[in-house]
């Protein structure tokens, strides 16, 4: 994300004459030290910055210096462009829009057809077939709270359907694996902690402001609120499964041969898709998942006994 955040600076430099370094940080939600290094990078870059102290200070570029279009390739606006209409379909916001359209004006009218056709071949869509509207009202209050700085309170599920009630410091949304998280400093447990955003339910703003916490948002500092958080796990799977699994996780996931069978090294994140695998898989490790896979299945049995 830092390239996309340079380039978002740098835009923001070109539409205003100054801005603080305080302010830079609280809208991409880092710290000012990140920011002062990104400043860094935009000078080495070859595109001047003046830092002025004082109650008038902040960050501009150099008056009079216009920012060389050439700075960017074509095919740099066009992966970027690419990239930004992705984003555009999991946050719809106005502001993206005219982004991609400031970026479209850069790029030479004789390659903006080209563009355009490349733009319709490909699409790529992360939204669900069913649209959980009570999701996405939740995704755009937690982008107002870290805007505003405002702690939020909501009733949060685990694996187990245990209800808990928190009130958390939110400080960045990000999307892996296909789903939602909420990285935030929790004020019950006092710690970092990643909430999965499906599982959070009656959502408020209060009216409680905070003061950004340091930390470098590396997952090793946070934890998966009521998870451990399990990467990946062993499973041993018939060799009639070794083309689709080479398909859906790599070949670099084999880790071994046993007679007729694979030991594979799966994505934790996959493992519904087990199910559709039936007696030619089985977990071998974490000892843990394994017992919760059985006791899954004894359950759903029980559904067909019944």
């Amino acid at each position: 994300m830092k390239t996309e955040r340079l380039i978002a600076i740098i835009m923001i430099l070109m539409e205003q004459k100054k801005i603080t370094a305080t302010k830079l940080a609280e809208m991409f939600n880092v710290t000012k030290r990140t920011i002062y290094r990104d400043i860094d990078a935009i000078n080495l870059a070859g595109i001047p910055i003046v830092t002025t102290n004082g109650s008038n200070g902040g960050i501009s570029i150099m008056e009079n210096y216009k920012v060389d279009k050439n700075l960017f390739t074509t095919n740099d606006l066009i992966n970027l462009i690419f990239g930004l209409n992705s984003i555009s379909i999991l946050l719809p916001n106005s502001n993206l829009k005219n982004t991609i359209g400031k970026i479209k004006s850069l790029i030479p009218k004789d390659y903006l057809e080209t563009l355009e056709a490349q733009l319709s071949y490909m699409k790529i869509d992360y939204t669900p077939w069913t649209v959980d509207r009570l999701f996405f009202r939740n995704l755009e209050k937690i982008k107002e709270s870290i805007k505003g700085k405002n702690i939020i309170s909501f009733n949060y599920f685990d694996e187990m359907k245990q209800k808990y009630t928190y009130e958390v410091e939110p400080y960045r949304l990000f999307f892996r694996n296909g789903d939602w998280y909420l990285q935030g400093f929790c004020l019950d447990s006092n710690n970092f902690n990643i909430f999965d955003l499906s599982n959070i339910f009656s959502l408020e703003i209060l009216n409680k402001k905070f003061i950004l916490r340091e930390n470098d948002f590396s997952y090793s500092n946070f934890h998966l609120e009521n998870k451990d958080i399990v990467e990946f796990i062993i499973i041993k799977i018939d060799e009639s499964l070794y083309d689709f699994i080479c398909e859906l996780c790599g070949k670099e996931s084999i880790i071994s041969k046993e007679k007729d069978k694979y030991i594979v090294n799966f994505p934790f994140s996959y493992i519904d898709r087990l199910f559709n695998f039936g007696i030619k898989c089985e977990i071998i490790q974490p000892e843990n998942i394994r017992l919760e896979y059985i006791e899954k299945l004894k359950n759903i049995l029980k559904i067909y006994e019944e």
